[in-house]
């Protein structure tokens, strides 16, 4: 892919929506672009986020186990512009999910040190992925207490 092309879909994407053009032209010169084949695993539940994920094309299916000793079933479908696993690249834990490529598809791909260490040196990025990481958190809660969040505790397992 050639550079204007991958600074056009990462401006696209609702999570770098508003990054600033020199941030954004970094993010592309940084990202490695990676092809999918039908049935390839992007991550698997119990590793470690390696890399934050920008879907370029194609669909990845997001599968977890929703109820314990049903086994993983899917719960998503993500198309372009969908950015996977970014709160995980920063804490390292582990994932619950699992994401797949049913049809095959394409990538960027920026390895969790790269994320690091631009969250580290520039204000612009660290600023605008918090504020989107505190968007989707506060998405969830308002989705979570029109099904009764009490019961959570105030634990954060189920975010």
């Amino acid at each position: 892919m050639r550079q204007e092309e991958l600074i056009r879909a990462i401006s696209d994407s609702p999570f770098f929506k508003g990054m600033v053009p020199d941030v954004r032209s970094s993010l592309a010169d940084h990202g490695r672009v990676a092809i999918h084949s039908s049935g390839e695993m992007l991550f698997r539940p119990g590793r470690s986020a390696t890399a934050l994920y920008l879907i370029l094309e194609g669909v990845v299916e997001i599968s977890r186990e929703v109820e314990e000793g049903q086994g993983i079933k899917p719960v998503a479908y993500l198309g372009p512009g969908a950015v996977l696993v970014e709160s995980k690249v920063i804490t390292g834990t582990a994932l619950k999910s699992q994401a797949r490529f049913p049809e095959g598809g394409s990538t960027i791909q920026w390895p969790r040190p790269l994320v690091l260490r631009k969250v580290y040196e520039s204000r612009d990025f660290s600023l605008h992925y918090l504020q989107n990481i505190a968007r989707r958190l506060e998405g969830t809660f308002a989705s979570l207490d029109s099904r009764g969040s009490s019961n959570l505790g105030g634990m954060l397992d189920h975010f």
